[in-house]
């Protein structure tokens, strides 16, 4: 694949493998080379299992903190005008 006014080609059809590959790879011992690529590949699965984990984290506490604040506007007593003591709570 070859883009216009681009000094870089692509050449097509690919693998996952061949995106984990790395030029000095080549460079190094067979096995500092495999253990770099193994590393990668763990590190890129790794990624693609945090970030969803984190986005559901996230929703979660938000749902918490909401589901607390409507408790907490029951009781008014309890309830503070600033906004870090209701979630230092």
């Amino acid at each position: 694949l070859m883009v216009d006014n681009s000094p870089s080609v692509m050449i097509l059809p690919t693998t996952f493998f061949d995106f984990t590959q790395e030029a000095n790879e080549f460079y190094f011992p067979p096995l500092i080379g495999s253990y770099l690529r193994l590393l990668r590949i763990i590190v890129f699965l790794i990624s693609l299992l945090i970030t969803p984990m984190w986005y559901l984290m996230v929703r979660q506490m938000a749902h918490m903190l909401s589901k607390r604040e409507k408790q907490n506007s029951r009781h008014s007593h309890y309830v503070c005008c600033s906004g870090l003591y209701r979630f230092l709570r």
